[in-house]
């Protein structure tokens, strides 16, 4: 089974940062078939390349990615009022 892709980098029109393409040539396992159970279990190509996209941007962008781990649901709880 084959699998290749390409990660492109260039300028945004205008000097407004940088695209990024990607090019993924991907032949599931099981065929059809396999790519129906990954869609379904968020595990499609296309999902993580998207995910990992967002995730470079924030490190380029922020110096780190953003994260809820360890922060609080909020849920059921009351807004803080200065007292």
């Amino acid at each position: 089974m084959a699998n290749f892709g390409t990660v492109r980098f260039r300028e945004a029109a205008g000097g407004r940062g940088t695209e990024v393409a990607v090019d993924l040539e991907y032949q599931p396992p099981a065929g059809a078939l396999g790519s129906a159970i990954a869609r379904v279990l968020g595990e499609e190509p296309q999902c993580q390349i998207e995910e990992d996209l967002r995730r470079l941007k924030q490190l380029m962008e922020a110096g780190e990615v953003a994260t809820t781990v360890g922060q609080p649901a909020g849920a059921g709880q009351a807004p803080h009022t200065p007292g």
